[in-house]
């Protein structure tokens, strides 16, 4: 749990996008995970902020805080409540910013820990994470899809502007993050890669909704087009054709064929999140400060 390099560049996105945080709730609280020469370079000003600070006067001084409470199972960093996030929290106020760096990963069940920040959030507040994506295997017990943020953060929930990008933490992509867009037709923007990648996830909570309804995109978009069945006779169909044909096609042009269209989508596509259609490479500097 802590800002790093990464977690302070996209506290920088936010107040320059959306404005400053107002009421603050951290979950767990947060220490500065960088020295004080590399928070002066980001922050472009001198300041006294140093490694293993906590997180409260940073985000008081630079990003227009009015107050910061955070929420831990342990109180041993602290923390201004003291409850398991996993478990049905129910507090006497709410937040206009909640910030989630590190934290939800470690939570067994994760998906109340979900339900509590929707909870705790006002109307036109925003929500940050800073999440693992892929090869972060030990690390805690979760590593998230995109999926899961554009599900649980959509306009049928209350939520608009939901932006996820990658951030790749072995810096092999220094300077750049990827943004991740969702296709309307809900399909599947599936990726892999050998890099350490984490979620980068900004919402806006812009209606207030009792019941979050959270199902994968593509499955919403299945059910309400009813397009199983459709779907069943369009693949049927098409082996009936295969497999009458398969003979007066040269075994050659079939592994041409099939090495093009497979092999470089679900292996060398899949491998390089950085080379997907979907997947756009943006400059950090230019989120940051456009």
């Amino acid at each position: 749990m802590g800002i790093g390099t990464t977690e302070l560049q996209f506290l920088l996105y936010s107040k320059n996008n959306f404005g400053e945080f107002k009421k603050v709730l951290t979950l767990g609280r947060q220490q500065i995970g960088i020295e004080n020469f590399e928070i002066k370079k980001l922050l472009n000003k001198d300041c006294k902020y140093k490694i293993y600070d906590y997180c409260e006067e940073l985000l008081k001084d630079q990003f227009g805080a009015t107050e910061v409470h955070s929420i831990d199972f342990s109180d041993y960093e602290g923390c201004t409540f003291q409850h398991d996030i996993g478990e049905e929290i129910n507090l006497d106020f709410k937040y206009d910013t909640i910030i989630d760096f590190g934290t939800t990963e470690h939570i067994f069940n994760v998906g109340q820990a979900f339900k509590n920040i929707h909870k705790t959030l006002n109307v036109g507040g925003r929500v940050l994470h800073s999440n693992p994506a892929n090869s972060f295997n030990g690390h805690g017990f979760h590593q998230f899809s995109h999926e899961l943020y554009f599900s649980l953060y959509s306009k049928k929930n209350g939520y608009i502007n939901t932006k996820v990008f990658l951030n790749d933490f072995s810096n092999k992509h220094k300077g750049y993050w990827f943004e991740i867009n969702i296709s309307k037709s809900g399909k599947r923007v599936e990726y892999c890669c050998k890099e350490s990648v984490g979620n980068l996830v900004h919402t806006i909570k812009n209606n207030e909704i009792d019941s979050l309804i959270v199902h994968q995109i593509l499955y919403d978009q299945v059910w309400v087009k009813n397009s199983k069945s459709i779907n069943k006779n369009k693949k049927s169909n098409i082996w009936q054709i295969i497999k009458k044909n398969i003979k007066k096609i040269p075994f050659f042009f079939i592994i041409t064929f099939l090495k093009k269209k497979y092999y470089e989508k679900f292996i060398a596509g899949i491998k390089h999140f950085d080379k997907h259609p979907q997947i756009k490479k943006t400059l950090i500097n230019n989120l940051i400060y456009k």
